[in-house]
């Protein structure tokens, strides 16, 4: 079984300055976002099919990781930062992850994520994207 899924990433507060941004497609092309006064919106399609498991697994050009652990990045000029698809469990926090459900459910999926590093620059590493069902 194979589907696609509608995705918006919401980078919401923003470093200051805002340097270039955009999602990593492959390993070097970059995909840009639509900016608006406080925030860069991408609106992707990725593939769902079953992984191990029965656990969705996703794949597509700007999908990035090991079945089981797959991720989008955020690229920005120096750095990047990771927001998982996939269910994520640290000791400083966790996520579910996107669950069939919410696959079958036919919405886009919408994670909103501070894009602001801890000194207000761009974030990057890993940060916790928990995906919600929006209307399209």
């Amino acid at each position: 079984m194979s589907d696609s899924l509608q995705l918006r990433v919401v980078l919401h507060p923003l470093p200051d300055p805002l340097p270039p941004v955009g999602l990593q497609k492959g390993k070097a092309d970059v995909i840009a976002g639509e900016h608006t006064d406080d925030s860069v919106i991408f609106d992707i399609e990725i593939g769902v099919k079953e992984g191990p498991g029965g656990r969705p697994d996703f794949k597509g050009p700007l999908v990035h990781g090991k079945r089981g652990e797959r991720f989008l990045y955020v690229d920005w000029p120096t750095s990047r930062l990771k927001l998982h698809l996939s269910p994520v469990s640290r000791k400083s926090w966790s996520q579910d992850g996107i669950s069939w459900k919410q696959v079958r459910a036919g919405q886009r999926l919408t994670a909103t994520v501070d894009a602001r590093g801890p000194r207000g620059g761009s974030a990057a590493g890993t940060a916790p994207a928990h995906w919600t069902s929006q209307p399209k």
